[in-house]
């Protein structure tokens, strides 16, 4: 298998070459299809793929994507980006669980995912949201969908030493326009 590494801050990719190159499948079946990150785990499990990026994160970093929730028999209806992956059992996450009509930040560990804030919204599967994840150097996650926050959470540990991502919790889902780039604080542009 060959990786390749992103150049670094800002990235972008928006699949429309039908590749996903800078990214690196952890767990799950994932491939571009019409000029989008599609992803199909196994019924039970989850589905993981996260951005090869050639340089640290810097302390302030914006991290946005198109998401999609697919709604299929057998499976949940959720759409996440990733964010300081470490493993497959250690990583904390942003997005939305459609069958709950929740948008939520939480953290994977040890099997188990825990949401540690949430808030009620009117949410549709299959439908595309703009998400766009804030990450400051005072480890508060903040949460917006087609810029209006959804949710904000502080963390009492570094949230930019691991890797960012995509993914799903037993779930189909699809991506697009994924893009990261630094900003100042978590309120602007840099």
């Amino acid at each position: 298998m060959t990786v390749t590494v992103a150049a670094g801050i800002p990235f972008a990719d928006d699949f429309d070459d039908g590749e996903a190159q800078d990214f690196t499948a952890v767990s799950g079946a994932w491939a571009v299809e019409n000029a989008q990150y599609h992803t199909t785990p196994e019924k039970g499990s989850n589905a993981i793929s996260v951005i090869n990026l050639g340089e640290a994160l810097p302390e302030n970093v914006e991290f946005g994507a198109t998401i999609n929730s697919l709604k299929s028999g057998g499976y949940w209806t959720n759409s996440m980006v990733v964010f300081d992956y470490h493993n497959e059992n250690d990583f904390k996450f942003a997005g939305t669980f459609v069958g709950n009509k929740i948008w939520t930040i939480g953290e994977y560990k040890n099997g188990g995912f825990s949401r540690l804030v949430e808030t009620r919204a009117s949410i549709a599967a299959n439908t595309d949201y703009a998400l766009t994840l804030l990450l400051d150097e005072n480890n508060l996650a903040t949460l917006k969908i087609g810029g209006e926050q959804m949710a904000t959470y502080q963390f009492g540990d570094d949230i930019t030493e691991g890797k960012l991502g995509l993914g799903t919790f037993n779930a189909k889902a699809r991506y697009d326009d994924v893009y990261l780039k630094e900003i100042d604080d978590a309120m602007g542009e840099l």
